[in-house]
């Protein structure tokens, strides 16, 4: 299960770990980024929320949306496909 998930016998611990990993998980996914692996970029982006799960930790997203970029009234899978890299949603 998620690191976040498990019992710390130093509570603070916890909250250490979590930048330590998302050091990690952001060069893994740039790395897949260099290499043109969108499968596996999307697959850690879209997993972010259980790997980081029970963790005081913000998500990575090199994508991030900017507001001129998509409409603020845009649905929730126009966002979900331009965060994975697709320009368009028809």
């Amino acid at each position: 299960g998620p690191v976040g998930d498990g019992i710390f016998t130093v509570a603070k611990d916890r909250w250490k770990l979590g930048p330590v990993l998302m050091i990690a998980l952001k060069r893994k996914m740039l790395n897949l980024l260099k290499a043109q692996d969108l499968a596996g970029y999307r697959a850690f982006l879209n997993q972010q929320p259980l790997l980081f799960r029970g963790l005081d930790i913000n998500f990575f997203d090199p994508l991030r949306l900017e507001e001129d970029q998509i409409e603020s009234d845009s649905s929730d899978l126009a966002r979900f496909f331009y965060r994975n890299g697709f320009r368009s949603v028809q």
